[in-house]
């Protein structure tokens, strides 16, 4: 109904007399339920439950917030007095034709109710994805301008890199150039060691040799020198044995006419065996 016929019934319903409501109703109900079972005994339509949000007037997200918040309310006031005009209704002698005008007066106010709530998350949602697509539409052009501020930046790097890459084949190729030289030293100096170990082992050997020679020359003296120890000793006794002969001899008045000779030289004193 538009909100002029709409005002034009309440002024309309304001000059008649209330009608009597019904003594049994709980005492929960709201006003808004209560005139609710007078308007339906007058058989009067009953009022925009949301006069303040007509279809297209949501603009901001304020509007959004309240409006939602007013259809909930809208709501359950409706549930209530849905609830009263039923129970009235089960009252008059022709209930179930009364039923069927309170649930399509029900069904009506309830899609009315459904329309602001959708218009309200509707625009909620699209203030939600154009807020979205600024933020997005400003970290894109942050990006940009810092791309723009780096961008000389990036291009001198891609510059040194591609000097440090066009130098380090430059090197390869010389590396390459160069490998016959470096495969020439490599055998010289191959060659080298090879002739330093073989001299490190022809000296060793020498020297084995050569203190082994030392070792059986000092043995062999050794031997020697023993060897002439014993015929010195030998000698020795032998002259102790003669002399005590002689001794005895002396000693019993028969001593030899023939004078005694000597014996083999030793070895001179000082002298080495």
């Amino acid at each position: 109904m538009p909100a002029r016929a709409q005002g034009a019934a309440v002024s309309a319903g304001a000059q008649a007399a209330a009608p009597a409501l019904p003594s049994d109703l709980p005492p929960t109900v709201s006003p808004m339920a209560r005139s609710a079972a007078g308007a339906v005994a007058e058989g009067r339509a009953f009022p925009d439950p949301l006069p303040a949000y007509p279809s297209g007037s949501i603009r901001s997200l304020e509007q959004s917030k309240a409006a939602a918040d007013a259809a909930l309310k809208a709501r359950k006031q409706q549930e209530a007095r849905f609830d009263v005009q039923r129970k009235e209704c089960y009252k008059k002698f022709f209930a179930e034709q009364c039923l069927s005008k309170v649930r399509e007066e029900d069904y009506k106010i309830t899609s009315r109710i459904n329309a602001v709530e959708l218009e309200a998350h509707a625009f909620e949602r699209s203030n939600n994805a154009e807020l979205h697509e600024k933020d997005r539409a400003e970290r894109e052009a942050r990006r940009q301008a810092k791309d723009a501020q780096q961008q000389p930046e990036r291009e001198e790097k891609s510059a040194g890199h591609k000097r440090k890459q066009e130098d380090k084949e430059r090197q390869n190729a010389d590396f390459q150039a160069q490998a016959g030289e470096r495969a020439q030293r490599a055998a010289e100096s191959t060659k080298r060691e090879q002739e330093r170990r073989a001299d490190l082992a022809k000296k060793a050997a020498q020297a084995k040799a050569e203190a082994q020679e030392r070792a059986q020359r000092a043995i062999d003296e050794k031997a020697r020198v023993d060897e002439a120890r014993k015929h010195a000793a030998e000698r020795e006794a032998k002259q102790k044995e003669k002399e005590k002969a002689k001794l005895e001899r002396t000693q019993k008045g028969d001593a030899p006419k023939t004078p005694d000779l000597p014996g083999p030289p030793g070895p001179a004193a000082g002298a080495k065996p």
